[in-house]
């Protein structure tokens, strides 16, 4: 069966994994309130070496924005075009 998120498995493997108030029988939704799902400085930094570890990339420091982090469709913009 095809995932309908617009992101890849991996993608929403590392944000699951840091991410420890979101129970995991909810679904991943592109509008999720990152803060509110739990997503704190720590786990942010710990995310984005996860990100650039995992495809390879580096996230340039002017993309390393509160706006990036709000949501997962927010994040996957910034880090999908990086995949290259």
């Amino acid at each position: 069966m095809m995932s309908s998120s617009p992101w890849d498995n991996r993608f929403e493997e590392l944000l699951r994994g840091v991410l420890r108030l979101l129970p995991p029988e909810e679904p991943l939704r592109p509008d999720l309130d990152l803060a509110r799902a739990g997503l704190d400085s720590l786990e942010t930094v710990e995310l984005l070496v996860s990100l650039e570890d995992a495809y390879g990339i580096t996230i340039p420091d002017t993309l390393l924005v509160p706006e990036t982090f709000l949501t997962p469709d927010s994040l996957w913009k910034v880090v999908s075009p990086l995949r290259g």
